[in-house]
């Protein structure tokens, strides 16, 4: 029984240090998925002008009006 309590003693500390990293981790994993959802925008769903698009982003192509050239 001896060795079960010295085995306890040694790991107690570590009790809080884990409940710790599980917030940062759901903290870190929360701001990831913020930034993994900002990556994804370009100006044709979101409110961002063209210009912002990087270089080599295809474009829809404009739809006829409907007026002679």
């Amino acid at each position: 029984m001896a060795d079960v309590d010295l085995k306890d003693a040694r790991i107690a500390p570590f009790g809080a240090e884990v409940a710790e990293l599980k917030v940062l981790l759901s903290k870190a994993l929360g701001r990831v998925a913020e930034l993994e959802r900002q990556l994804g925008q370009n100006s044709s769903n979101s409110s961002k002008p063209p210009s912002s698009d990087g270089p080599g982003v295809q474009r829809p192509p404009k739809k006829p009006t409907g007026r002679k050239p």
